[in-house]
């Protein structure tokens, strides 16, 4: 039974995604949850931006334009991590709904990959007028090297994640 069972399953879900309208937007939904097979369970990662497993402290600590925790009071800007503060946000607003910084790590991840993915896929979408384009398109942008490589480095994550959406709004509007 338990051989038969799981193709059948996986065929099954192959007819729904067939099915549905927007099969292309939930494949690569599906696919922004890949890195979590990537990195080993139960350990965080440790990025570029150093001393900061716990990115809830960027909200208390830049806040508002200018900070007295630099230089005696200067303006907030890149050099004092300005640029990370809405990865700072996500984790706040998921240690304020009770979730370890474990978990919190997991969703900035899977929400950044689903967003480069989407945002690229969008891009492509309304240049070529083709869904299938775009979603080989949109792959490929997701896995290349570079794109993969700036898990470690939250202001470049925030740029590749964001950059194809604003081309995107650029083209239609």
């Amino acid at each position: 039974f338990f051989r038969f069972w799981r193709p059948a399953l996986f065929c099954g879900m192959i007819k729904i995604i067939n099915y549905i309208r927007h099969k292309y937007i939930l494949i690569i939904l599906l696919l922004g949850f890949l890195p979590l097979t990537w990195f080993r369970p139960g350990y965080l990662l440790r990025s570029e931006e150093v001393g900061y497993l716990d990115y809830t402290s960027l909200v208390s600590k830049y806040r508002y334009a200018w900070s007295e925790h630099s230089s005696n009071g200067a303006p907030v800007s890149y050099s004092n991590h300005l640029a990370i503060f809405p990865i700072g946000l996500i984790y706040k607003l998921s240690d304020l709904a009770g979730f370890s910084p474990l978990v919190s790590q997991y969703v900035v991840i899977i929400l950044y990959f689903q967003v480069t993915l989407v945002s690229s896929y969008l891009l492509v979408r309304y240049i070529t007028k083709s869904s299938l384009v775009a979603l080989y398109a949109s792959i490929f942008y997701g896995f290349t090297f570079y794109t993969l490589s700036t898990f470690f480095y939250t202001s470049k994550m925030i740029q590749t994640a964001i950059v194809p959406l604003l081309f995107y709004f650029f083209y239609k509007y």
